[in-house]
């Protein structure tokens, strides 16, 4: 509930269902899961970005739906303690950096966080949309581009990359008329290898030849550039055909000694330092007697560690190609006690002692949980990158109780976070 003295300067005295353009003065309560804060409007719920915790505030509102509504920060009357000026000139337009007015120390807190690094500059992989207004991330809510592309998350060496790009003046995409050809800027980075991508409205041709031509003319300092093609009607980033046109179709990245080669539309975590330290803790729990079963495991990474002091691990995924690059890593590795294969992890047949779980933030498919619930499984390692579907897939998991719980702030200046659980069989 609200303190009663937050409504006592209120600029609306009947506290009915608020509606556009009405102004208050109200406390923040807490911040949603997207980082605007959130107070109470006679019980109404009102959401206003660039808020924090305990600050009184005077707002406007500016859209109401049938539950809930948005609003305006109009002044701050009551300043939190937390609360720092944003090193980045695009934060109020910007949806990317949700508690970058929020000093970190506090934002460890309010996350509970066990384990994390440095705040900025800590993202391998960034994706720009391109667009007529320029190239950067998209405002909050919108597709409509911030134009400013020197990310304060983002790896630094990426400003110059895009900044020569931006020179070549390729026509940008349209979405609404489905016109222009230069659709998104992909960079990926690991050690001294940079991966750039450029996403074309385009099969291969000649306005993708005059691409290849002015981006090979800047020799910039990378040691992949890809040319993908998308020309369908829409949101999905990738298309699903590439072109190498300098350097390997990959880059390295060296992890806890192991090498690992990814692809562009290989999953590998944004954080370097922080997948080695939650990697680390993963493999603290498995033994040299067991077999695992590791349920998502993409390009293999967590499944080829764990070989090194499993007896055996299968992984299974149910993309083609990630298995591909899997089975690629453990012959890099030389690693011979894994096994890959295609398919969906609730239909496998594996007898396993420990399952090892990395789903999407949509979570863990219902079936699987409670096969693994009604298996021979001793232990579950649990990577979560979404504490919703955490929580929801842990109630499946009854004969199982949580022996550690261990929170990793992979995404400074973000509400969100990667939790590790361990659990028993009980």
């Amino acid at each position: 509930m609200l303190k009663q003295d937050a409504w006592a300067s209120s600029e609306k005295q009947s506290f009915s269902r608020p509606t556009k353009n009405d102004i208050y003065t109200t406390e923040i309560l807490e911040l949603s899961e997207l980082g605007s804060g959130v107070s109470k409007i006679d019980g109404f719920v009102v959401f206003t970005p660039n808020t924090l915790p305990g600050e009184l505030v005077k707002l406007k509102i500016v859209k109401v739906k049938k539950t809930y509504a948005y609003g305006k920060v109009l002044n701050i009357i009551e300043e939190s303690r937390a609360r720092v000026t944003p090193i980045c000139p695009a934060f109020l337009s910007c949806g990317g950096c949700s508690l970058l007015h929020m000093d970190y120390e506090e934002q460890l807190k309010l996350k509970n966080i066990d384990f994390y690094d440095k705040d900025l500059h800590y993202r391998n992989k960034v994706t720009f949309p391109v667009t007529n207004n320029g190239i950067g991330y998209y405002k909050t809510g919108t597709h409509e581009n911030v134009n400013f592309y020197d990310c304060k998350i983002a790896n630094e060496d990426f400003v110059d990359i895009i900044s020569q790009i931006e020179s070549l003046r390729i026509e940008p995409y349209n979405e609404k008329t489905h016109k222009g050809l230069l659709r998104h800027i992909f960079l990926r980075k690991s050690g001294e290898e940079i991966m750039i991508a450029l996403v074309l409205n385009a099969k291969r041709g000649k306005e993708p030849h005059k691409v290849s031509q002015k981006i090979l003319s800047l020799n910039l300092p990378v040691s992949s550039i890809v040319l993908n093609y998308n020309d369908k009607k829409t949101n999905v980033i990738l298309g699903e055909k590439s072109q190498t046109i300098f350097g390997k179709p990959y880059i390295t990245a060296e992890l806890l000694g192991l090498t690992f080669q990814i692809s562009l539309h290989s999953f590998y975590q944004v954080n370097e330092p922080l997948t080695e330290m939650l990697y680390s803790k993963v493999l603290e729990n498995i033994d040299e007697k067991s077999t695992v079963l590791d349920a998502y495991c993409g390009i293999g990474t967590i499944s080829i560690l764990a070989a090194k002091k499993a007896k055996h691990v299968h992984g299974i995924e149910i993309v083609q190609a990630a298995i591909t690059d899997a089975k690629k890593n453990a012959l890099l590795n030389n690693v011979e006690n894994v096994t890959f294969q295609v398919g969906d992890a609730k239909e496998a047949k594996i007898e396993r002692d420990i399952v090892i779980l990395d789903p999407p933030r949509k979570g863990c498919d219902a079936k699987l949980l409670e096969e693994i619930n009604d298996s021979f499984a001793k232990k579950v390692i649990y990577i979560s990158c979404n504490p919703k579907t955490l929580d929801r897939d842990l109630r499946y998991l009854t004969n199982f109780e949580v022996a550690e719980k261990k929170r990793f702030d992979f995404f400074p200046n973000t509400l969100h976070i990667e939790t590790l659980t361990i659990l028993n069989r009980r």
